[in-house]
């Protein structure tokens, strides 16, 4: 159990004021990155494990400096409101620094472009082999032999103008929510045909992945399971936590399991930025 008289902390404004520049700046400093996700519609480039690994380090460093100033933080009532907000900079700091990593890790799963070409190729090819086996085992139609030849020229040109200049093939999935990969394939349909299947089942690479605006499945999956664990690591640090001050656990214990988390969050800072610059160095 906490002990000591934690409430006699004298007054600081110089303190007070550069915590709170400091609490602005840590918020500052990560406005760019959430506007250029939300503006581009994209969080291609940024690492997962990057994110990963800021947002357990910071969510470490937040439960450290909580229990440590658990004591402080059950002195409000008797310091008012000012003097609670003053002695509860340190504590405002870190929590600002978790939430904007971990806002920046939710917009990556949220805004993240997955390029799907491979799976639609697979799928336009699958589709082509089905027609062609269907058309193999559909027996001739007598009646389309009874029309007049002029019909007929006039039905070839117009079929043969409309498969190769702008027609769009009746094999490709137009879909409502059109992705980016999507629309980089639409030019394809302004090509002659023949030329349009082989940019098509070799993917020349479009603006879009050339610019770096989509990504791989992988990579999107891998995103996934670690915000799950990021979620499983910041349950965990919050119930353990919860119950030492509910339960007004000894003072040795509250210390090892303060150590803990600021040994923990150190070594995940440490290696924070090591993914990101393997990430971006390619």
């Amino acid at each position: 159990m906490w002990s000591g008289d934690e409430c006699a902390v004298p007054r600081n404004g110089t303190a007070f004021a550069v915590a709170a520049v400091v609490c602005v700046g840590v918020v500052l400093s990560y406005v760019p990155q959430v506007v250029r996700i939300c503006w581009t519609r994209s969080s291609v480039g940024l690492s997962p494990w990057f994110l990963f690994l800021g947002a357990t380090s910071s969510a470490s460093a937040m439960f450290n400096v909580l229990v440590l100033q658990w004591p402080v933080v059950r002195c409000c009532p008797r310091l008012g409101a000012l003097g609670c907000v003053e002695q509860l900079m340190g504590i405002l700091q870190v929590t600002l620094q978790w939430f904007m990593f971990t806002l920046i890790f939710a917009l990556f799963v949220v805004y993240y472009v997955v390029d799907d070409s491979p799976l639609r190729r697979r799928k336009r090819r699958a589709r082509r082999a089905h027609a062609t086996e269907r058309d193999r085992l559909q027996p001739p139609d007598d009646e389309a032999h009874e029309s007049s030849g002029s019909e007929s020229d006039l039905d070839e040109i117009h079929s043969h103008f409309s498969q190769s200049y702008g027609a769009v093939s009746h094999d490709v999935d137009i879909r409502p929510h059109e992705t980016h990969a999507d629309r980089d394939h639409s030019t394809y349909f302004n090509i002659p045909r023949a030329m349009r299947r082989i940019l098509e089942d070799y993917h020349l690479p479009g603006e879009e992945e050339i610019h770096g605006k989509t990504g791989s499945t992988h990579e999107w999956h891998l995103g996934v399971s670690l915000a799950w664990i990021t979620v499983a690591h910041w349950l965990f640090c919050a119930a353990v936590t919860a119950v030492l001050i509910a339960t007004g656990a000894r003072h040795r214990v509250v210390k090892h399991w303060a150590r803990f988390l600021g040994i923990t969050g150190t070594l995940l800072a440490v290696f924070q930025y090591l993914p990101q610059i393997v990430h971006t160095a390619p």
